[in-house]
C-alpha cells in the first residue's frame, strides 16, 4: 500500500468515466507491482457533469506466505439463499492478540501483516465464537465509535497459547459516490456556486459536481487449493469466521484506520 499526492487536471467530461480509470489504472500499475490486471474495470460506471469531479481510490493488495489454503463453509443469512456456502478461506496458526468486549459483544483478533508498512488486520465478529446473533452485524456497527474503538483496542490480550484462525479470502471492492454522504455531514457549500476551490485554478469558477471513492482489498494466500487444513488441536484456542464480520486495516504506531469494510457472503462459492 502507498500513499498518493493529489493530481488535478483539465479533462472531456463526455469521456470522464475512461479518464479516470486510465488515469488511477496508471497509476497503481506504476507503484503496485504485484497487483495484476486493472483495479477499476469497464464494469465500473463513473459519472458526472462539469465543472468539477474528485475521485480517491485505495489499493491494498498482499499475499500470505504463512498461511494454509483451506475451505470455510459460511453461514449465509435466509435473504441471501442458501445457507451453508463452501469458500476459498484461509487457515492461520500463531499467538495471536485477542479480546471480547462486553460493551460491542464482539469478539476480536489481531493479525500482525508481514510487511514494511507496520500494518495490522483486525477482524471483528458479533458475539462469542461459536454463537450465531441475527442482526449482530447491524448492532455492532450501531456501537461503533471512537469511544467503544478505543475501548475494544485496550481488550486485546496477547494469548498465551498457539491459536488457530479460519476466515474467507478477502477480496472486497467498493465504488461508492459520495455526495449524499457530504450532503448529510453538513458540507453543502462545496456543491453550490458559494464554493471555494480558488486554490486549483485561481478562480471563483469552480463547484464538486461528484466525490467518488474506490477502495481494493485483496488478502489471500500464495498457495493452490490442492491440500486443505481446517482442524484444530485441542491445545489451541479456535477463531472461526463463518459469518458476517468487520475487517479493519490498521497502521500500528499511529492507530490510524486505513480501511475498514464488512464481509458479508461469499462472492464464490466452490
Amino acid at each position: 500500500m502507498y500513499f498518493y499526492k493529489g493530481h488535478a487536471d483539465q479533462i472531456d467530461f463526455t469521456n470522464i468515466s475512461s479518464e479516470f480509470k486510465s488515469r488511477i489504472n496508471a497509476l497503481f500499475r506504476e507503484l503496485s507491482y504485484s497487483m495484476g490486471g486493472d483495479a477499476l474495470q469497464e464494469t465500473h460506471e463513473i459519472k458526472s457533469e462539469p465543472p468539477m469531479a474528485v475521485m480517491g481510490a485505495s489499493l491494498f493488495n498482499d499475499a500470505l506466505t504463512s498461511v494454509e489454503p483451506s475451505v470455510v463453509n459460511f453461514i449465509n443469512l435466509p435473504s441471501y439463499g442458501r445457507r451453508l456456502v463452501p469458500t476459498s478461506g484461509l487457515s492461520l496458526r500463531g499467538k495471536f492478540q485477542a479480546g471480547y468486549d462486553p460493551k460491542l459483544d464482539a469478539t476480536s483478533v489481531q493479525v500482525p501483516l508481514e510487511m514494511p508498512l507496520n500494518l495490522s488486520l483486525l477482524l471483528l465478529l458479533p458475539g462469542k465464537p461459536g454463537e450465531f446473533k441475527v442482526g449482530g452485524l447491524s448492532s455492532l456497527e450501531s456501537k461503533l465509535n471512537s469511544t467503544s474503538w478505543n475501548g475494544l483496542l485496550k481488550n486485546f490480550l496477547p494469548l498465551q497459547k498457539e491459536a488457530h484462525l479460519l476466515l474467507p479470502r478477502l477480496e472486497q471492492e467498493s465504488l461508492i459516490n459520495l455526495n449524499s454522504t457530504f450532503t448529510t455531514m453538513g458540507s453543502t457549500e462545496i456543491f453550490g456556486q458559494e464554493a471555494n476551490f480558488v486554490g486549483i485554478n485561481g478562480g471563483r469558477d469552480l463547484r464538486l459536481s461528484a466525490f467518488y471513492e474506490f477502495a481494493k482489498l485483496s488478502l489471500k494466500d500464495s498457495f493452490n487449493m490442492n491440500n486443505t487444513n481446517n482442524t484444530t488441536s485441542s491445545s489451541e484456542y479456535d477463531f472461526r469466521f463463518e459469518r458476517q464480520f468487520l475487517y479493519v486495516l490498521r497502521h500500528d504506531p499511529t492507530g490510524l484506520i486505513v480501511t475498514i469494510g464488512r464481509y458479508l457472503k461469499p462472492k464464490h462459492a466452490l
